[in-house]
């Protein structure tokens, strides 16, 4: 099944809340379904029956055909008659199948109804309330009615899915997967500390990003004007203290893989992207582009360039932490802000800041050098023959200090 809503859906309409409840996957009219089922039912019993009153008839004029090949040409219907039993057999599955999408559907036209009910209630307040994405319970109200209309239309496209697996399967087809609805939930984390930076985060209206669907828009709370740029960096410095603790201290070990993974893809992409710029954009290839296109992004998302153009205030206050942090040298890390599948790269890796004494090079510090005893090998004998290959060293061999080392030939090599 395709992933572009567009296809299977009609565009976002709605009231005041702009949740349209008309723009769900569509379903079937259960009425007319079963109707149609029933008709194929019929249709499939009522051709094993032909076929089974087709071969009994055959079969009767054995008693006035008697031939060599008698037994072949009455025994022709024999696959007709398994294939109509299959035939019967199939039909009554699939109408099984079909049955129980018919009630689904009647289900989830029912719980749409009562969801519309209480959309309605909220477009109501709505309109009462110029100001109402400042206001946090109807903004939490408007998240939780959302997030009933995508789950509804996650559960419409599993029927979907389900149903066409069971026919699939009874031809042995391919099986298919439902598309995955993106939805926003506070409490996502098995760490109950994640979750409480996640409820902190919602309360300065930063949410987990999930895009507008065509039932309805993704909101959070947005305050305006000087407030909001206070919002902004509330919710960058909060956001760096949850990256941290992501990374270094959740007991949610996907979320931290996830977000270590997106740091070191980050990294990475930032560290070719450097040596793309270095070489002066030469001889590059596709993973080259790529990286430079994610280093953009990771900059276009530090300076939060996507959201000058809808709140400059709220963009200011992130945007000033964010510089305020890349300037001391601290962490700014992953956060529901800066996702983990493209983390900010300010601070990643940064140090604490130093003093300017701690910026001066330091001095050389004397390493202690390990002087190596001389060779000691036992003395030669005053009287007698003077071996010629003395005992080797017990140590490293080292000349004597004040004494060359003789280059003539002992008498030895020159009688040989």
């Amino acid at each position: 099944m395709s992933g572009d809503f567009t296809q299977v859906c009609v565009p976002s309409g709605g009231g005041g809340s702009g949740i349209n409840l008309d723009a769900l996957p569509p379903l079937p009219d259960p009425e007319v379904l079963d109707a149609q089922v029933q008709s194929m039912i019929v249709a499939g019993v009522g051709f094993h029956h032909g076929v089974q009153d087709a071969a009994r008839n055959w079969s009767g004029l054995r008693a006035f055909y008697r031939t060599p090949e008698a037994e072949q040409v009455f025994g022709a219907f024999t696959p007709a008659l398994a294939k109509a039993a299959r035939l019967k057999d199939l039909t009554g599955a699939a109408a099984r199948a079909l049955y129980g999408y018919a009630d689904r559907a009647r289900d989830f036209k029912r719980r749409i109804t009562r969801l519309r009910a209480e959309v309605q209630a909220l477009d109501a307040v709505i309109l009462a309330n110029d100001d109402w994405h400042t206001k946090a319970q109807i903004v939490d109200t408007h998240q939780q009615l959302m997030s009933s209309a995508s789950g509804l239309a996650q559960a419409i496209l599993d029927s979907d899915t389900q149903c066409a697996n069971e026919l699939s399967a009874l031809t042995h087809g391919p099986g298919y997967t439902p598309v995955e609805v993106p939805r926003r939930t506070v409490f996502s984390s098995t760490d109950q500390v994640a979750n409480g930076f996640s409820w902190l985060q919602h309360q300065l209206g930063t949410d987990a990003a999930v895009p507008d669907l065509p039932w309805g828009p993704a909101v959070s709370i947005r305050h305006e004007g000087r407030l909001s740029a206070v919002q902004g960096f509330g919710t960058a410095a909060v956001g760096a203290v949850q990256g941290l603790y992501t990374l270094f201290g959740t007991k949610d070990k996907t979320q931290q893989a996830q977000t270590w993974q997106g740091v070191g893809a980050l990294g990475a992409a930032v560290f070719r992207a450097k040596a793309v710029i270095d070489r002066g954009f030469t001889d590059m290839d596709e993973g080259d582009i790529e990286a430079l296109l994610t280093a953009a992004a990771a900059i276009r998302e530090t300076v939060h360039a996507d959201e000058w153009a809808t709140d400059y205030w709220r963009a200011g206050g992130q945007t000033a932490f964010d510089l305020a942090t890349a300037a001391t040298g601290a962490p700014v890390a992953a956060s529901p802000s800066r996702p983990a599948s493209r983390p900010s790269p300010i601070g990643s890796v940064a140090c604490p800041p130093q003093s300017p004494k701690q910026r001066r090079s330091p001095k050389p510090v004397p390493v202690p050098v390990r002087r190596e005893r001389p060779c000691r090998r036992k003395p030669l004998p005053r009287s007698g023959p003077r071996p010629l290959n003395p005992a080797p060293c017990s140590g490293p061999q080292r000349p004597p200090r004040g004494r060359r080392t003789s280059t003539r030939a002992s008498p030895a090599s020159r009688n040989s």
